[in-house]
Parts: C-alpha cells; sequence; structure tokens
C-alpha cells in the first residue's frame, strides 16, 4: 500500500512497517530525509533525547550533552598514531602507545604524568593492588627519584643545585652548602644516598654505642682550598696544658702502615699511608669515633639459585639478620645497580634474602644474573679524629724545637770554652 501526497512525498506501507520515501521499510518507521521534532524522543524506556539536544541513556532528565546512567563502561574511539585527528578536545586510545590520549594543541597521554612514549612517568604502585606505598620517577625509562613510604627519598643521580643547599635549617648563612644539627641516634642509610657509587656519599649517617653523631660524613674523597676547624676559645672549657710525655708516649706508640683499599672497584691499587683505627683506640678511645655503614668484606660473585635465593661458598661469613650491601642487574635499566637487602634464612651454602623494608621491589631484580655481594652493614666502624693526632704531634715537634734549641745553647757555651 502507498501513498502519494501533493508535494511529492511517498508513504510506503508493506508488512506494519511505515516508509517515507523508502518503497522497502526495513524498520517499524524508515525515512529517506531529514526529520524534525520540536518535543522529546523516547526510545523505549532505556534512552531519551530532550528539545535541548540533551542525549540520556538510562535516564529521562540527562545533565549534560551526553548522560549515561550505567555501570559497565564508554567505548571510545580506537587507533593508532596515523589514525590521529589533530581536533581540540580529541579523546582516544592509542594503539601504537597502549595508552589513552588527549588533543590540545597537541597530543598528550591522560594516564596521569607520562609523556607520550612513555619512557618518562611516575607510578604510585609498581602493579595492581601491591600497595607499596611509593612514589617512583622515571625518565627515559630509567627510575631517578623514589618516595617512600615514610618521606624518605632515593636519588639515583646528581643533585644539582642553582642556589644554596640547606639542611636543617631555613636559609644558608656561612657557606653554599650548610648543615644545621646532626644525628646520633639512627643511621641514614639505604635512603641517603647523594650519588649511588660503590661507595657512596652520606649525610647524617650516625655514631653509635659512644654517642657520637655527624653533621656531614663521606666515606670517599672531600677536596677543597683549606679546612678550618671550630677553635674558638669562646665555645671551649679548658682543662688543662697537655703534658709532654704523655704525648710523646702516645707518638711512640701509634704504627704507621703502607696499605691499600680493600675495594679495588672504588679505589684501585691506590697506595695509601696511615693508621689502623683499632690500634688508635687501643691507645685512646677518645682519639677514635663510631659510625655505620657498609665494608667490603664479602666482595665476591655469587649466583641466584631461585628467586630471591643467592648460592654462597661455605666459608661466607655470611648469617641470618646480616642487611648486606648487593650489585645485580636492574631489569627496567639493564644495568647493574646497588641493593640492600636482609638475610632472612641460611641454609648450607644458600642464603634467602628480602629487600621489601629496604623498598627493593622483586620486579626491579634480575634473578637470572650474577649477584656481586659488597658487603655487610656494622655499627662500629671506627673512623679517628685527625684533628686530635695533629695537636698531639703539634705538642711533641714543639717539643723537639724546644731541645733542639737548648742543644744549640749548650754547644756554643761548650765551642766558647774550647776556644772553637
Amino acid at each position: 500500500m502507498s501513498f502519494t501526497f501533493s508535494n511529492g512525498i511517498e508513504i510506503f506501507s508493506e508488512d506494519n512497517s511505515i516508509g517515507l520515501n523508502v518503497t522497502q521499510p526495513r524498520r517499524t518507521m524508515d525515512i529517506n530525509g531529514d526529520l524534525g521534532i520540536t518535543g522529546n524522543i523516547y526510545i523505549g524506556t532505556t534512552s531519551f533525547v530532550d528539545n535541548s539536544a540533551k542525549i540520556g541513556i538510562n535516564t529521562t532528565g540527562p545533565l549534560t550533552s551526553i548522560h549515561v546512567n550505567a555501570t559497565d563502561g564508554i567505548v571510545i574511539p580506537v587507533g593508532t598514531n596515523a589514525q590521529r585527528v589533530d581536533v581540540t578536545g580529541a579523546v582516544r586510545y592509542n594503539t601504537d602507545n597502549s595508552t589513552f590520549e588527549g588533543y590540545s594543541g597537541t597530543w598528550g597521554s591522560l594516564g596521569g604524568v607520562i609523556d607520550v612514549d612513555q619512557d618518562t612517568y611516575i607510578t604510585a604502585e609498581n602493579s595492581a593492588s601491591a600497595d607499596n606505598d611509593q612514589l617512583r620517577f622515571f625518565t627515559s625509562g630509567s627510575e631517578r627519584l623514589m618516595i617512600d613510604v615514610g618521606g624518605d627519598t632515593t636519588i639515583k643521580n646528581n643533585i644539582i643545585v642553582d642556589g644554596n643547599l640547606v639542611v636543617g635549617s631555613t636559609s644558608a648563612v656561612n657557606g653554599k652548602i650548610e648543615i644545621v644539627g646532626n644525628i646520633g641516634s639512627k643511621s641514614i642509610t639505604t635512603n641517603s644516598y647523594l650519588k649511588s657509587t660503590t661507595s657512596g656519599t652520606f649525610i647524617g649517617i650516625s655514631g653509635a654505642s659512644t654517642n657520637n653523631s655527624y653533621s656531614l660524613y663521606a666515606d670517599g674523597k672531600i677536596a677543597a682550598l683549606e679546612f678550618n676547624a671550630i677553635s674558638d676559645i669562646r665555645v671551649k672549657e679548658i682543662k688543662n696544658e697537655r703534658n709532654i710525655n704523655d704525648d710523646l708516649n702516645i707518638i711512640k706508640n701509634i704504627k704507621t702502615y703502607n696499605y691499600e683499599f680493600l675495594d679495588k672497584l672504588e679505589h684501585q691499587d691506590t697506595k695509601k699511608i696511615g693508621f689502623i683505627a683499632q690500634e688508635i683506640e687501643k691507645i685512646n678511645q677518645d682519639f677514635v669515633n663510631k659510625s655505620k655503614r657498609f665494608i667490603p668484606n664479602i666482595y665476591k660473585v655469587f649466583h641466584f639459585v631461585a628467586e630471591d635465593e643467592i648460592e654462597i661458598y661455605n666459608d661466607t661469613d655470611i648469617n641470618i639478620n646480616d642487611i648486606l650491601k648487593i650489585e645485580v642487574k636492574h631489569s627496567i635499566t639493564n644495568s647493574y645497580e646497588s641493593f640492600i637487602v636482609k638475610v632472612i634464612d641460611k641454609q648450607e651454602n644458600k642464603i634467602k634474602i628480602y629487600g621489601k623494608e629496604y623498598n627493593i621491589n622483586k620486579d626491579d631484580i634480575l634473578f637470572d644474573e650474577n649477584v656481586f655481594i659488597y658487603g655487610k652493614f656494622v655499627n662500629d666502624f671506627l673512623t679517628i679524629d685527625i684533628n686530635q693526632i695533629l695537636s698531639i704531634n703539634t705538642n711533641c715537634i714543639k717539643y723537639l724545637i724546644n731541645k733542639i734549641e737548648d742543644y744549640d745553647r749548650d754547644i756554643t757555651i761548650i765551642k766558647k770554652k774550647l776556644n772553637i
């Protein structure tokens, strides 16, 4: 059945379907042409279009241009880099980069702080449900900085400061780097590297049982045009002048050695001259200070036999609860990096390590590679107060100068008597 109106519009009816300018309607109503509606459109009970151009899905009261009242999701355009359309406000999923992106002059990721090629980003969780409570900062695919749950910060490279560096205060008064205060009851270890090396440089490594503390501690070389020791009498309570016989006796008992450092990677075969702190301590315990650090007492390459398990030699001095510094390949950077781990079990020639409390994640370590164990963490590492040794040396030198002057006077008198 069909009808033709004076304006040329034809209406066809077939199998309970109506077609406007359509001879074989495929739907209940099939229209070939424009459709104008001044009221609202209801599509079943789930979709709605009002006369102000707001579309509602599962709602008859849309609050925005498109309002979806559902719990499943919305599928947005998906495509490659080449299929992008540079229109401001565009949102899509990029299959080349596996990320959601948006356009506002340039394309950028919508997945948090991350660049388009996904090699510079910040993560707050290592994996789904890991809940490690860390912020990890990556640039060019390598981790550069990490803030742990306690607020401690690990920096994997240099600190460059355009201005002053102040620790423990709000402004610098005496120098470009100023440290106010010290620490003596708690050690700053894995989270205090200024620069990651096989040794490292630490700020705030504490004293041990002698309750010594430091404002600055470095286990590498320090170079400067001059060194100034605090010596103002206004900060001292003078007890007495040193007895020269005591100082001479000390100097007689101090042994001097030629030596090399055990850490050949850091110091190579550099020849050194110096003292042994343990011997100095026996002479006078006030001449030495105790601190906490890693010592290269293992310094060997071993192998992982399983995840978290290392095969060691039978004579290796490693025990349960020891804290070790190891170097192993990082899974992301593919370069050898230092990690701090704890020995939680030892059976025959194997140890089991644990690193979570030291901000180490299993995903960071390639367990199929060799592992270099640098050594143990100790809390009785001895250093010598060179200023006190220097003071004793000065007293002895002064004594020798006086003796030489006395001998010169005696020689002069003898020469006169002998008419020489």
